[in-house]
């Protein structure tokens, strides 16, 4: 698989990711695999996790939840990864919901123009 298809792969794993509702970072493996939320499946999680490990790879893989924030009252939600392959964070953003988001469209775009 070529380098820039791994990163698009990872990319949208993180982003998918960011739809999930984390309670602590223990619980990782059980939020990205609830339904109508990440919607992992369990092999999914545990690679994008790192538990099923390459035990030929000497190089650490998956990623970590570092902070999650839920839901605010805009409806905003948020996760920051810490990819261990690359030593980087990544900022997964899940987009707003429920009955606030409609509200949120029109103003976020139709008022304030972005």
């Amino acid at each position: 698989m070529s380098q820039s298809f791994q990163q698009f792969v990872f990319g949208a794993q993180t982003a998918q990711g960011a739809y999930a509702f984390f309670t602590s970072p223990e619980d990782a493996l059980a939020a990205l695999t609830q339904p109508n939320n990440a919607d992992f499946t369990e092999t999914q999680a545990q690679r994008f996790l790192g538990s099923m490990l390459d035990p030929n790879s000497s190089s650490s893989q998956g990623i970590e939840l570092r902070n999650h924030q839920e839901d605010d009252p805009t409806g905003f939600s948020a996760s920051v990864f810490f990819d261990r392959s690359t030593n980087r964070y990544v900022l997964g953003i899940r987009g707003t919901a429920g009955a606030v988001d409609l509200a949120e469209d029109i103003n976020r775009i139709g008022i304030q123009g972005y």
